[in-house]
């Protein structure tokens, strides 16, 4: 039981060092990538715009993306613990927060696409069904497969039309379709 208690505080010493190696200054990080992203993306306005401009955008975003993700995560976490510090202690806040977010996560009128109201929970209920059925389609049974025959009659392509259109982008065919637009 010793050993396992030895070799916790070891992992608990190594995992505060992660965090502080990885996790400090987070908000400063994502501010420093958001202005290199900018800076790149005014760079790129220009017309003469180099092809290793794109990846370096495309790196940048994906930092920036990362570090944006760590810093909600970070801040959803203070969040509880500050939540577990202050409320939840059978508190008359605590259970005032509990119902405001009840009366937030209902929804008690509903207006239809004719304009009528519905109150009741049964109504909102099929109004909200009806409509993503509408939405989404019915079920079937059996899905239509595609009649090869059917097929071989219609226009075709060759054989060097259907090698161009499984090749390879290149980079100028991105710079040309991205300068086109």
């Amino acid at each position: 039981m010793k050993g396992i208690w030895y070799n916790l505080k070891k992992v608990k010493f190594a995992l505060k060092s992660l965090n502080r190696k990885e996790f400090a200054c987070t908000t400063s990080k994502v501010q420093q990538l958001r202005e290199t992203l900018a800076s790149i993306q005014a760079q790129m306005r220009t017309t003469t715009t180099p092809t290793d401009m794109f990846d370096t955008e495309k790196i940048t975003k994906q930092q920036l993306e990362k570090c944006s993700k760590i810093e909600e995560s970070i801040y959803k976490q203070r969040s509880r613990v500050q939540w577990l510090k202050l409320g939840d202690s059978n508190t008359a806040f605590f259970f005032a927060s509990m119902k405001v977010r009840a009366a937030q996560n209902q929804i008690k009128l509903l207006t239809a696409d004719d304009g009528r109201l519905i109150k009741t929970p049964e109504g909102i209920e099929q109004e909200v069904v009806g409509f993503y059925r509408g939405l989404l389609g019915r079920s079937t049974n059996s899905i239509p497969a595609i009649n090869p025959s059917i097929m071989r009659k219609g226009p075709g392509i060759t054989r060097s039309q259907q090698l161009q259109l499984i090749s390879l982008f290149t980079k100028e065919d991105m710079v040309q379709a991205l300068q086109g637009i």
